[in-house]
Protein backbone atom coordinates (compact mmCIF):
# COMPACT_ATOMS: atom_id res chain seq x y z
CA UNK A 1 0.00 0.00 0.00
CA UNK A 2 3.07 2.55 0.72
CA UNK A 3 4.10 2.05 -2.76
CA UNK A 4 0.78 3.47 -4.21
CA UNK A 5 0.97 6.41 -1.67
CA UNK A 6 4.51 7.46 -2.67
CA UNK A 7 3.11 6.88 -6.32
CA UNK A 8 0.62 9.63 -5.80
CA UNK A 9 2.60 11.75 -3.47
CA UNK A 10 5.33 11.76 -7.00
CA UNK A 11 2.52 12.34 -9.30
CA UNK A 12 0.35 14.74 -7.60
CA UNK A 13 2.66 16.74 -5.03
CA UNK A 14 3.33 16.14 -1.04
CA UNK A 15 0.74 18.66 -0.09
CA UNK A 16 -2.23 16.34 -1.56
CA UNK A 17 -1.12 13.58 1.09
CA UNK A 18 -1.11 13.05 4.46
CA UNK A 19 0.36 10.32 6.78
CA UNK A 20 -0.69 12.19 10.12
CA UNK A 21 -2.03 9.82 12.65
CA UNK A 22 -4.64 12.20 13.85
CA UNK A 23 -5.59 12.38 10.36
CA UNK A 24 -6.11 8.99 9.87
CA UNK A 25 -8.23 8.63 12.89
CA UNK A 26 -10.47 11.51 11.91
CA UNK A 27 -10.91 9.96 8.96
CA UNK A 28 -11.64 6.37 9.71
CA UNK A 29 -13.42 6.68 13.16
CA UNK A 30 -16.62 8.63 14.34
CA UNK A 31 -18.20 8.80 17.54
CA UNK A 32 -21.54 8.97 15.52
CA UNK A 33 -21.36 5.72 13.77
CA UNK A 34 -21.94 1.65 15.35
CA UNK A 35 -19.97 -0.13 12.35
CA UNK A 36 -16.23 1.42 13.19
CA UNK A 37 -13.57 -0.79 12.23
CA UNK A 38 -10.19 -1.55 14.27
CA UNK A 39 -7.99 -0.50 11.02
CA UNK A 40 -7.24 2.71 9.70
CA UNK A 41 -6.42 3.84 6.33
CA UNK A 42 -2.37 4.06 5.40
CA UNK A 43 -2.93 8.12 3.91
CA UNK A 44 -5.31 10.81 3.48
CA UNK A 45 -5.12 11.70 -0.42
CA UNK A 46 -7.23 15.33 -0.97
CA UNK A 47 -8.03 15.70 -5.17
CA UNK A 48 -9.56 19.00 -6.32
CA UNK A 49 -10.20 17.84 -9.37
CA UNK A 50 -11.72 14.81 -11.47
CA UNK A 51 -8.55 14.16 -13.17
CA UNK A 52 -6.75 14.03 -10.06
CA UNK A 53 -9.37 11.44 -8.77
CA UNK A 54 -8.75 9.26 -11.87
CA UNK A 55 -5.17 9.15 -11.68
CA UNK A 56 -5.12 7.89 -7.73
CA UNK A 57 -7.79 5.30 -8.86
CA UNK A 58 -5.21 4.13 -11.75
CA UNK A 59 -2.67 4.33 -9.30
CA UNK A 60 -4.92 2.40 -6.31
CA UNK A 61 -5.82 -0.48 -9.12
CA UNK A 62 -2.18 -0.93 -10.26
CA UNK A 63 -1.07 -1.65 -6.47
CA UNK A 64 -4.50 -3.60 -5.58
CA UNK A 65 -4.85 -1.10 -2.75
CA UNK A 66 -8.31 -0.89 -1.52
CA UNK A 67 -9.97 3.28 -1.73
CA UNK A 68 -12.71 4.89 0.66
CA UNK A 69 -14.46 8.03 -0.88
CA UNK A 70 -14.72 10.28 2.06
CA UNK A 71 -16.87 13.57 2.11
CA UNK A 72 -17.92 15.51 5.67
CA UNK A 73 -17.75 12.79 7.72
CA UNK A 74 -21.30 12.82 9.12
CA UNK A 75 -22.45 9.02 8.11
CA UNK A 76 -23.72 7.19 11.07
CA UNK A 77 -23.78 3.91 8.85
CA UNK A 78 -20.24 3.55 8.51
CA UNK A 79 -19.87 4.49 5.01
CA UNK A 80 -16.46 6.14 5.78
CA UNK A 81 -15.17 2.74 7.10
CA UNK A 82 -12.05 1.13 6.44
CA UNK A 83 -12.07 -2.75 7.47
CA UNK A 84 -8.91 -3.66 5.04
CA UNK A 85 -7.30 -0.38 5.56
CA UNK A 86 -6.37 1.40 2.05
CA UNK A 87 -6.47 4.80 0.43
CA UNK A 88 -9.61 7.40 1.49
CA UNK A 89 -10.19 9.93 -0.86
CA UNK A 90 -11.48 13.42 0.77
CA UNK A 91 -13.02 14.91 -1.51
CA UNK A 92 -14.46 18.32 0.70
CA UNK A 93 -11.90 20.15 -1.25
CA UNK A 94 -14.01 20.04 -4.49
CA UNK A 95 -16.72 22.46 -3.47
CA UNK A 96 -16.69 24.56 -6.76
CA UNK A 97 -19.99 25.42 -7.96
CA UNK A 98 -19.54 24.55 -11.87
CA UNK A 99 -22.17 25.81 -13.74
CA UNK A 100 -25.46 26.64 -12.57
CA UNK A 101 -28.66 27.45 -14.75
CA UNK A 102 -31.42 29.22 -12.78
CA UNK A 103 -33.75 29.21 -15.94
CA UNK A 104 -33.49 25.41 -16.32
CA UNK A 105 -33.96 24.91 -12.51
CA UNK A 106 -30.52 23.29 -12.49
CA UNK A 107 -26.96 23.60 -11.48
CA UNK A 108 -24.04 21.66 -11.95
CA UNK A 109 -21.61 21.17 -8.43
CA UNK A 110 -18.53 19.29 -7.33
CA UNK A 111 -18.84 16.57 -4.99
CA UNK A 112 -17.21 18.47 -1.56
CA UNK A 113 -20.13 21.28 -1.81
CA UNK A 114 -22.06 21.55 0.84
CA UNK A 115 -25.67 21.53 0.59
CA UNK A 116 -26.54 24.54 2.65
CA UNK A 117 -23.40 26.72 1.48
CA UNK A 118 -25.24 26.40 -2.03
CA UNK A 119 -28.51 27.06 -0.76
CA UNK A 120 -27.52 30.13 0.54
CA UNK A 121 -25.94 30.99 -2.97
CA UNK A 122 -28.47 30.42 -4.68
CA UNK A 123 -31.48 31.44 -2.69
CA UNK A 124 -31.76 35.33 -4.34
CA UNK A 125 -32.99 33.59 -7.68
CA UNK A 126 -36.14 31.51 -5.65
CA UNK A 127 -34.73 28.09 -5.83
CA UNK A 128 -33.14 25.54 -3.49
CA UNK A 129 -32.48 22.15 -2.66
CA UNK A 130 -34.91 20.96 -0.88
CA UNK A 131 -33.35 18.19 1.59
CA UNK A 132 -33.28 18.18 4.50
CA UNK A 133 -30.13 15.88 5.78
CA UNK A 134 -27.22 16.45 8.49
CA UNK A 135 -26.19 20.70 7.80
CA UNK A 136 -22.45 19.35 7.19
CA UNK A 137 -23.32 16.92 4.46
CA UNK A 138 -22.10 17.44 1.02
CA UNK A 139 -23.64 16.61 -2.06
CA UNK A 140 -21.69 13.60 -2.86
CA UNK A 141 -22.01 11.30 0.06
CA UNK A 142 -25.84 12.81 -0.56
CA UNK A 143 -25.97 10.75 -3.82
CA UNK A 144 -23.45 7.89 -2.22
CA UNK A 145 -26.49 7.64 0.42
CA UNK A 146 -29.73 8.66 -1.64
CA UNK A 147 -29.95 10.25 1.67
CA UNK A 148 -33.29 11.65 2.80
CA UNK A 149 -34.79 14.40 5.45
CA UNK A 150 -37.20 15.85 6.99
CA UNK A 151 -39.06 17.32 3.83
CA UNK A 152 -38.86 13.66 2.32
CA UNK A 153 -42.81 13.58 2.61
CA UNK A 154 -43.60 16.55 -0.04
CA UNK A 155 -39.82 16.57 -1.90
CA UNK A 156 -39.04 12.75 -2.36
CA UNK A 157 -34.89 11.57 -1.41
CA UNK A 158 -32.30 12.32 -3.06
CA UNK A 159 -32.45 10.14 -6.43
CA UNK A 160 -35.28 12.73 -7.34
CA UNK A 161 -32.95 15.61 -8.13
CA UNK A 162 -29.84 13.77 -9.44
CA UNK A 163 -29.86 14.23 -13.36
CA UNK A 164 -26.16 13.33 -14.26
CA UNK A 165 -23.39 12.29 -12.48
CA UNK A 166 -19.33 12.41 -13.39
CA UNK A 167 -18.29 9.37 -11.68
CA UNK A 168 -14.08 7.78 -11.40
CA UNK A 169 -14.26 3.75 -12.06
CA UNK A 170 -11.67 1.56 -10.26
CA UNK A 171 -9.70 1.25 -13.04
CA UNK A 172 -9.78 5.28 -13.16
CA UNK A 173 -11.61 5.53 -16.42
CA UNK A 174 -14.46 8.39 -15.75
CA UNK A 175 -18.05 8.36 -17.46
CA UNK A 176 -20.96 10.83 -17.58
CA UNK A 177 -24.13 9.30 -16.28
CA UNK A 178 -25.85 11.02 -19.12
CA UNK A 179 -26.83 14.35 -20.67
CA UNK A 180 -28.13 17.69 -19.07
CA UNK A 181 -31.96 16.78 -21.09
CA UNK A 182 -34.31 15.19 -18.19
CA UNK A 183 -36.24 13.40 -20.61
CA UNK A 184 -34.55 10.02 -22.20
CA UNK A 185 -35.28 6.55 -22.93
CA UNK A 186 -31.85 5.38 -24.39
CA UNK A 187 -29.61 3.18 -22.63
CA UNK A 188 -29.43 2.20 -19.12
CA UNK A 189 -30.32 3.79 -16.14
CA UNK A 190 -27.14 4.43 -15.18
CA UNK A 191 -27.88 7.72 -13.04
CA UNK A 192 -29.91 6.08 -10.66
CA UNK A 193 -27.57 2.53 -10.64
CA UNK A 194 -25.00 4.93 -8.70
CA UNK A 195 -27.39 6.92 -6.16
CA UNK A 196 -27.19 5.00 -3.31
CA UNK A 197 -24.58 2.80 -4.38
CA UNK A 198 -22.48 3.58 -0.88
CA UNK A 199 -19.35 4.36 -2.95
CA UNK A 200 -19.56 0.53 -4.17
CA UNK A 201 -19.61 1.29 -7.87
CA UNK A 202 -17.59 4.55 -7.82
CA UNK A 203 -16.20 7.57 -6.56
CA UNK A 204 -19.11 10.50 -7.80
CA UNK A 205 -16.78 13.82 -8.04
CA UNK A 206 -19.54 16.11 -10.02
CA UNK A 207 -23.41 16.31 -10.44
CA UNK A 208 -26.10 17.89 -11.81
CA UNK A 209 -28.94 18.46 -9.56
CA UNK A 210 -32.58 19.28 -10.15
CA UNK A 211 -33.38 22.32 -8.25
CA UNK A 212 -37.21 22.95 -6.00
CA UNK A 213 -39.13 26.30 -6.27
CA UNK A 214 -38.55 27.98 -2.77
CA UNK A 215 -42.40 28.07 -0.70
CA UNK A 216 -43.16 31.59 -0.42
CA UNK A 217 -45.12 31.26 2.58
CA UNK A 218 -45.14 28.28 5.27
CA UNK A 219 -46.59 27.40 8.72
CA UNK A 220 -45.33 25.03 11.44
CA UNK A 221 -48.05 23.80 14.06
CA UNK A 222 -48.20 21.18 16.92
CA UNK A 223 -50.88 19.20 18.10
CA UNK A 224 -51.30 16.40 20.61
CA UNK A 225 -53.00 13.24 21.19
CA UNK A 226 -53.89 10.42 23.20
CA UNK A 227 -52.57 7.34 21.72
CA UNK A 228 -49.97 6.74 18.80
CA UNK A 229 -53.28 5.42 16.43
CA UNK A 230 -54.60 8.84 17.15
CA UNK A 231 -52.07 10.65 15.64
CA UNK A 232 -51.25 8.20 13.08
CA UNK A 233 -55.14 8.34 11.93
CA UNK A 234 -54.63 12.05 11.95
CA UNK A 235 -51.42 12.11 9.85
CA UNK A 236 -53.65 9.96 7.11
CA UNK A 237 -56.40 11.97 6.84
CA UNK A 238 -54.33 15.39 6.21
CA UNK A 239 -52.28 13.52 3.32
CA UNK A 240 -55.40 12.01 2.14
CA UNK A 241 -57.39 15.46 1.82
CA UNK A 242 -53.95 17.00 0.27
CA UNK A 243 -52.66 19.03 2.57
CA UNK A 244 -49.51 20.15 1.10
CA UNK A 245 -46.90 19.23 4.05
CA UNK A 246 -43.62 18.97 4.16
CA UNK A 247 -42.93 17.19 7.17
CA UNK A 248 -44.72 15.76 9.70
CA UNK A 249 -43.04 14.33 13.28
CA UNK A 250 -44.62 12.38 15.81
CA UNK A 251 -42.96 12.65 19.48
CA UNK A 252 -43.65 10.41 22.12
CA UNK A 253 -44.10 11.11 25.94
CA UNK A 254 -40.08 9.74 26.48
CA UNK A 255 -39.04 12.81 23.83
CA UNK A 256 -41.16 15.44 25.12
CA UNK A 257 -39.26 15.25 28.70
CA UNK A 258 -36.12 14.99 26.95
CA UNK A 259 -36.85 18.17 25.11
CA UNK A 260 -38.69 19.59 28.54
CA UNK A 261 -35.33 18.54 30.43
CA UNK A 262 -32.79 20.14 27.64
CA UNK A 263 -34.92 23.46 27.37
CA UNK A 264 -35.57 22.52 24.00
CA UNK A 265 -39.22 23.80 24.10
CA UNK A 266 -37.71 27.56 24.38
CA UNK A 267 -38.76 28.48 27.95
CA UNK A 268 -42.17 26.81 27.71
CA UNK A 269 -42.81 23.10 29.34
CA UNK A 270 -45.08 20.86 27.00
CA UNK A 271 -47.37 18.50 29.15
CA UNK A 272 -46.00 14.81 27.70
CA UNK A 273 -49.46 12.86 26.34
CA UNK A 274 -48.72 9.69 24.80
CA UNK A 275 -48.31 11.03 21.57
Amino acid sequence: MLKAVDEIRQLLGEDIVSVDSDDLDEHGYSEWSTSNADVRPVAIVRPQTTEEVSSIARICTKYKVPMIPYGAGSSVEGNFSSPYSGVCLDLSGMDKIVAFHPGDMDIVVQAGVNWTNMNEEIKHTGLFLPLDPSPTALIGGMIATNCSGTNTMRYGTMKDYVINLTVVLSDGSVIKTRHRPRKTSAGYNLTGLFTGSEGTLGIITEATLKLAIIPENFSVATATFSTVNEAADAAFKMMRWGIPLAALEMMDAVQMKVINQSGGAGGRVWEAHSA
